[in-house]
């Protein structure tokens, strides 16, 4: 069991993809509401999946139980269906 602060930034993937998508925001410079909720829109378009899983990865969750779906190496999470199902 490896124990981790309390609170680590560099330990919560989320962290990383806040930074882009807040980063991809400023980029667009949207003024109006309209605007920013076609800016998010266009900034989800930017992830892919395989960057979620770096994210996880550097995080140290590769070989976490919750996410293996995520690489198509097992079924216990993903209802007996494998990655390629999912797309």
């Amino acid at each position: 069991m490896l124990y981790l602060p309390s609170y680590s930034p560099d330990f919560n993937p989320i962290e990383q993809v806040f930074a882009k998508l807040k980063a991809l925001l400023r980029s667009a410079a949207a003024r109006t509401i309209p605007d920013h909720w076609a800016a998010i829109r266009q900034a989800f378009m930017r992830f892919t999946p395989q960057e979620g899983r770096n994210y996880l990865a550097a995080a140290g969750y590769e070989n976490d139980l919750a996410v293996p779906y995520l690489s198509g190496n097992s079924s216990r999470y993903s209802g007996g269906r494998t990655l390629a199902s999912f797309q």
